[in-house]
């Protein structure tokens, strides 16, 4: 069988990793470095994720890539926003609910910008006065999570309600190697029917995908190219406008795995043709 390496990977991102992740779905097998073994580790206990661990693949490929900005990820000819392998899209399929309790949700780290525009957003839908959001990543929060990292815990979390709103505020997306696999995240985004979905560094976010995956409806604060052809809402439509029903959100998922996966087969021929 022949063994593939990614010359050059940068195996901090999650984009890279759900990228190798997709690529061990192929009939190669990928090689691993082995100081980033340690963030695989979740993904081969709950996906069966295969991989070589060395340094001695029989073909190095630099014929990818992987560019976060607008997003693109591609290997050889085959290019998409980002890519995510079958098992995981399969997965959160899976764990969708007969029944979502919570109306909306916000997952992720509650930066200064971030807390000012979800703290916005609360205020003009959630019928309070709502001035902003607290600060929900003081000094003690960081010096906390060094500890429990020391201890090998993962890292720890608020969670606020606010009337509709579900927020939980963590770093756990940034820490490894959680942040290659967070059940406790996925199975947020399924028991919601709408997930808040602020741009990152860039306008796009993962957390779009994520919630499509999940079944729930984004709510962006911006549109871009990648979000083209899925039903979400702004963050400046009214709370009163957001409608969730079970056909919306399986055609999302539908264009969503389609946009996002590679086939196997496809996926072996490229790989043929990169390796002859």
């Amino acid at each position: 069988m022949k063994s593939l390496s990614l010359k050059n990977l940068r195996y901090e991102y999650i984009q890279a990793i759900r990228f190798s992740h997709a690529l061990m779905e192929s009939k190669y097998r990928v090689t691993i470095p082995p100081e980033h073994v340690e963030k695989y580790r979740i993904l081969k206990d709950m996906f069966h994720a295969d991989f070589e661990v060395g340094e001695n693949a029989t073909h190095e490929i630099d014929e990818y890539q992987l560019i976060h900005k607008d997003p693109t990820t591609g290997i050889g000819s085959i290019m998409k926003p980002i890519v995510f392998p079958h098992t995981i899209v399969e997965h959160c399929k899976t764990l969708w609910p007969a029944d979502r309790p919570i109306d909306i949700s916000f997952a992720g780290l509650v930066t200064g910008k971030r807390g000012i525009l979800i703290g916005d957003w609360c205020k003009n839908n959630l019928r309070a006065d709502y001035s902003g959001l607290p600060n929900l990543n003081p000094l003690s929060h960081s010096l906390i999570n060094k500890i429990r990292k020391a201890f090998g815990l993962s890292p720890n979390s608020y969670t606020l309600r606010i009337n509709e709103l579900v927020l939980w505020s963590s770093i756990r997306g940034r820490t490894f190697p959680i942040k290659s696999w967070d059940q406790e995240y996925f199975d947020l985004l399924t028991r919601s029917k709408f997930v808040l979905c602020p741009s990152g560094y860039h306008v796009w976010s993962y957390r779009f995908f994520e919630s499509i995956l999940c079944g729930a409806i984004p709510i962006v604060e911006k549109d871009c190219p990648a979000y083209k052809g899925f039903h979400f809402y702004y963050m400046d439509d009214p709370i009163s406008e957001y409608k969730w029903d079970q056909e919306t959100a399986l055609k999302n998922y539908q264009l969503c795995a389609d946009r996002i996966t590679i086939p196997i087969d496809e996926l072996n021929r490229e790989l043929e043709r990169l390796t002859a």
